[in-house]
């Protein structure tokens, strides 16, 4: 036994670990992205836009490359098909499981599902989806023929009425606990004509939507993030932003540029 020490006691494996993450917090910065979106802010595969290539991953390789030292987690539970609501709803049993000690961007962005206008309600929507597969096929088909002569003789709907987006999007903000380092609001990127053309009136529900986006993050003090006029500036135009088959998710350059209007924002936060 000569030259070895005795221990008189086993060392746990987990405060071993303990003391690991205690010394790695101190070299270490840490903040966590918190994002809540509709498919906008989601990979899309058949648009090759993969999950490196969405904004909040190039946000925090771009936060995390200009901060040596700095670690953040994202956190992305965007939805496809998410309205305001439903977004709020998944913050609210989200929030059992953040650390309200550990310093956090959340970023909200939605709008476009709940102001696209539509020519049947969501409820006839739902029962729709019941259907047989080819009666669906059949009223999806007669819907996407005729959906801009329904709209433009007034028959629409809308997930959300404006002023009811406008209340829960500024109850949203105002619930969000004071230790959050910020909130940041991304309103509606612009369509393209065509798109326009065949849903009547989105356009126009775009501007009115972002303007209750401006109201609700000017009320409660949020950061509003402008991608609306920052796409429309382009001086190449926005088709090279936003996918022309739809005319509102984003491609490759739009998830990037989203990534600089955060990034421009959430960096002085972490300077040290």
């Amino acid at each position: 036994m000569s030259g070895f020490q005795k221990i008189s006691a086993p060392i746990s494996p987990i405060s071993i670990r303990h003391n690991f993450i205690e010394e790695l917090n101190k070299i270490n910065d840490h903040l966590l992205l918190l994002v809540y979106g509709d498919s906008i802010s989601l990979p899309r595969p058949r648009e090759c836009i993969t999950h490196s290539d969405v904004y909040p991953e190039l946000v925090r390789d771009a936060l995390e490359s200009s901060e040596p030292g700095l670690r953040v987690t994202v956190m992305n539970r965007s939805q496809g098909g998410a309205t305001v609501s439903s977004l709020y709803d998944s913050y609210c049993r989200d929030r059992a499981y953040l650390n309200r000690s550990e310093p956090c961007v959340l970023v909200i962005q939605c709008g476009i599902v709940d102001c696209a206008p539509r020519p049947v309600p969501m409820s006839v929507r739902k029962k729709i989806a019941q259907l047989p597969v080819y009666l669906r096929w059949l009223i999806a088909k007669f819907l996407h023929i005729a959906r801009p002569f329904l709209l433009r003789a007034g028959i629409h709907w809308r997930a959300t009425q404006k002023d009811e987006f406008e209340a829960l999007l500024l109850a949203w903000i105002k619930s969000v606990p004071e230790n959050f380092t910020k909130v940041y609001v991304i309103n509606i990127a612009p369509t393209i004509p065509e798109t326009d053309a065949h849903s009547p009136g989105l356009a126009d529900s775009i501007l009115d939507f972002n303007a209750a986006i401006r109201r609700a993050a000017t009320i409660s003090g949020a950061t509003y993030i402008d991608v609306f006029e920052s796409l429309s500036l382009q001086p190449e135009g926005i088709r090279e932003y936003i996918h022309l088959k739809d005319g509102h998710h984003i491609t490759r350059r739009g998830h990037a540029l989203y990534a600089e209007l955060l990034v421009s924002m959430v960096l002085p936060l972490t300077r040290r």
